[in-house]
């Protein structure tokens, strides 16, 4: 897990490490849809790949009723985008 100084500055070091190195970074973005940052959810529900398991892990953000409207929205997008 990536770590920083302070959880409001999560979301802008992973971007700085997408930057950097764009595969490595986001083969670990799906562990911090259960960041406790909003902007750290919505970043890993945007790039986090779309691999074998991405279904199972979009359907939480997608469906959780208490999770940000704008990551259950992207979840769900991304959800579909790799169902077909």
């Amino acid at each position: 897990m990536v770590a920083s100084s302070h959880t409001a500055e999560r979301a802008s070091h992973l971007r700085s490490l997408m930057l950097l190195d764009e595969e490595r970074t986001t083969a670990i973005l799906p562990i911090h849809l259960l960041d406790c940052e909003p902007s750290v959810r919505l970043l890993a529900a945007t790039h986090a790949p779309l691999t074998d398991e991405a279904p199972s892990w979009l359907t939480g953000p997608r469906d959780d009723p208490i999770e940000e409207p704008e990551i259950r929205l992207v979840a769900a997008h991304r959800s579909n985008d790799r169902h077909g």
